[in-house]
C-alpha cells in the first residue's frame, strides 16, 4: 500500500482512514492503537528470495492494521470464544510431547486466571465460556485421554467429524478434503494435513486457530482484541522503494483467525490447495493426467519442505484475493506484520493479540518421522517413467587386413 495515500487521506474527495484522537493519532483498526504521528513510509526494500521458504526477514512495516474501530469502540459484538488446535501423526512422545501440550495447556491455564480475574468484577452477570479444541484423527484420542497429556478442560474432537458434520462446505469439498488429507498423511505430510485442516476448522466453526507451538503471552489481549475479520501474520515482503508499494507479500498460518463461521475466506482457501493438489498429484482425484510432479517432489528432502510450505502460501494469497481483494493492495486489511523478535532468530510475537511463535521445526520434522502404521490404501501414484538402461555401443570388429 502506498503511504502516499495516507497523506493525502483528509483531502476533498479522498477518503480517509485515520482520525485524530487526543494529542495523538489513531489509524482505526481491528487491532487498534494509538500512534504518536502517521505512519512514515519506509525507506527500504525487503530483500526477496526465489525460494519462498527462507523468505524470512526482520525488517517489517510497523503500522497497525487499518479496518474498522477495536472492540472498545465498536458496537459489533465479540463473536468467538473458540480456540483450535490441531495434531496429526502418531501419538507424540519426548520432545514432541511437549510441542503437543505446551501451547493448549498453557492457554488454559491462562484463561482459567482470566476468567476467575472477571469473576470479582461482575455482578450477576453470566461468565462467557470458552471452548479449547484439540483436533486429532479418532485413533489418537483413547491414547491422548489415558496418557492425559491435556487439561481436562480442553475438548477432544476426531478431524474425522469435519467431514460429517459440515455446514459450510459442500459434499464435493468435503470429499476433496478427505481425498487430500488422505494423500498428504500417505506420505506422513502432517504439516501440510494440519494446515488444509486449519482453514476448514476456521470455515466451519470461526475462532482462532494456534499452532501448538504458538504460546499465548497475554490472554486478555487475546479474548479482548479480537480482529473484526480474518487475520493472518505476515512474515515477509517485497517493497518498492520509491513508492513504497508492496509487491509480495508472505503470510504465514502459525496462527490465524476467522470472526463468525461460513465467512468465505477459508473455504476459498481450501478449495484453492485442493486445485494445487489436483495438479501435483492428479491420479489421486481420479484425473487422467501424467503431468503431475508432486509424487516425486515428496521424496527430496528440503524440496519437499519447500514444497509444502508453497502449497498453502499459494492457496492462501489466492483464496484471500478471491473473496478480500490481494494482500499486497491493502495488507493492513489483512493481517499484522510480524518481524522477528530483537535480538532473536526463531521468535515472532503479536503485541496487539499477545501471541508468540518460536519457530523450533517441530512439524517439519514430523513430516520425515517414522511411522509405526502402514498408510492407507489409496490410488496408485504414478512414477516418472525412465527409458532403459541399454548397453553402450561398441564399433564393429572388422577383419584384419593382409600384407600386400
Amino acid at each position: 500500500m502506498n503511504d502516499k495515500t495516507n497523506g493525502d487521506s483528509d483531502k476533498p474527495g479522498k477518503p480517509s482512514n485515520t482520525t485524530k484522537a487526543g494529542a495523538g493519532w489513531r489509524l482505526t483498526g481491528a487491532l487498534d492503537r494509538k500512534i504518536p504521528k502517521p505512519a512514515q513510509k519506509s525507506q527500504f526494500a525487503m530483500n526477496f528470495y526465489g525460494n519462498r521458504m527462507n523468505f524470512y526477514e526482520n525488517r517489517l512495516p510497523t503500522r497497525p492494521l487499518d479496518r474498522g474501530e477495536s472492540h472498545q469502540t465498536t458496537t459489533l459484538p465479540r463473536l468467538t470464544n473458540k480456540y483450535h488446535y490441531i495434531w496429526m501423526g502418531k501419538i507424540p512422545s519426548g520432545e514432541y510431547e511437549t510441542a503437543f501440550k505446551e501451547g493448549p495447556n498453557g492457554l488454559a491455564k491462562e484463561l482459567k486466571k482470566y476468567q476467575d480475574t472477571k469473576k470479582s468484577s461482575l455482578s450477576g452477570e453470566e461468565l462467557e465460556k470458552h471452548e479449547i479444541i484439540m483436533w486429532v484423527p479418532k485413533d489418537l484420542i483413547q491414547d491422548i485421554q489415558k496418557a492425559k497429556y491435556l487439561d481436562p478442560t480442553i475438548i477432544l474432537k476426531p478431524v474425522e467429524d469435519l467431514y460429517q458434520d459440515a455446514k459450510h462446505l459442500s459434499t464435493e469439498e468435503l470429499k476433496n478434503l478427505k481425498i487430500t488429507v488422505d494423500l498428504l498423511g500417505h506420505y506422513k505430510a502432517y504439516a501440510a494435513q494440519k494446515e488444509i485442516l486449519s482453514v476448514a476448522v476456521l470455515e466451519e466453526y470461526g475462532g482462532y486457530f494456534l499452532d501448538t507451538t504458538t504460546t499465548v503471552v497475554d490472554v486478555e489481549k487475546l479474548v479482548e482484541n479480537q480482529p473484526q475479520d480474518i487475520w493472518i501474520p505476515l512474515v515477509a515482503c517485497k517493497q518498492d522503494v520509491a513508492s513504497g508499494e508492496f509487491l509480495d507479500i508472505i503470510p504465514d498460518v502459525w496462527g490465524m483467525y476467522a470472526r463468525q463461521p461460513g465467512d468465505g475466506t477459508f473455504k476459498a482457501v481450501l478449495n484453492e490447495y485442493v486445485v494445487s493438489c489436483k495438479i501435483e498429484f492428479p491420479v489421486w482425484y481420479n484425473i487422467k493426467s501424467e503431468d503431475g510432479k508432486g509424487d516425486l517432489l515428496m521424496h527430496w528432502p528440503g524440496i519437499r519442505d519447500q514444497f509444502i510450505g508453497d502449497l498453502i502460501i499459494s492457496a492462501l494469497k489466492a483464496g484471500i484475493t478471491k473473496t478480500k481483494g490481494s494482500i499486497e493492495a491493502n495488507p493492513w486489511a489483512i493481517g499484522t506484520f510480524v518481524p522477528l523478535l530483537p535480538g532473536s532468530n526463531d521468535i515472532r510475537r503479536v503485541v496487539e493479540l499477545g501471541i508468540e511463535k518460536k519457530h523450533r521445526g517441530m512439524w517439519r520434522n514430523t513430516t520425515l518421522g517414522p511411522r509405526d502404521d502402514p498408510p492407507p490404501v489409496l490410488p496408485p501414484v504414478l512414477s516418472p517413467v525412465l527409458p532403459p538402461v541399454l548397453p553402450p555401443v561398441l564399433p564393429p570388429v572388422l577383419p584384419p587386413v593382409p600384407p600386400p
